[in-house]
């Protein structure tokens, strides 16, 4: 077999009782270490799924004084695209899937964990 399909990885897993993912950083607020960690069971893994990408650039706001008296086209340009970017850390999604690119992964409402939550991963 070449394991190019989900049910034939899943096939191939071992049973577990439990994966302990522990992550580690620091605050920017107070420089501290900070700790997360969550528990996940083989009922949990779902083949063809990757976690949701949690981090993402964003451009700080304009400053009222840049609106309110904007310099000359040439200038207010090149401020912008002078601007720096921040990366930000949604953890609302820190539990979410996207399916891994190519068309082979495993139904969710199939999955027990996920079909406990009442159905509310149906493809349609």
């Amino acid at each position: 077999k070449d394991f190019n399909t989900a049910s034939e990885i899943r096939q191939c897993l071992n049973e577990f009782i439990s994966l302990r993912i522990t992550l580690s950083g620091t605050s920017a607020v107070s420089a501290n270490t900070v700790f997360a960690e969550h528990v996940y069971e083989y009922e949990d893994v779902v083949v063809g799924w990757r976690f949701a990408n949690m981090v993402y650039e964003k451009e700080p706001k304009r400053k009222l004084l840049r609106r309110l008296f904007p310099f000359g086209r040439g200038d207010a340009a090149e401020v912008k695209g002078n601007c720096e970017t921040f990366t930000k850390v949604d953890k609302a999604l820190i539990h979410d899937i996207v399916p891994q690119p190519g068309d082979d992964y495993e139904d969710l409402a199939e999955t027990s964990t996920l079909a406990q939550l009442g159905g509310l991963f149906k493809r349609n």
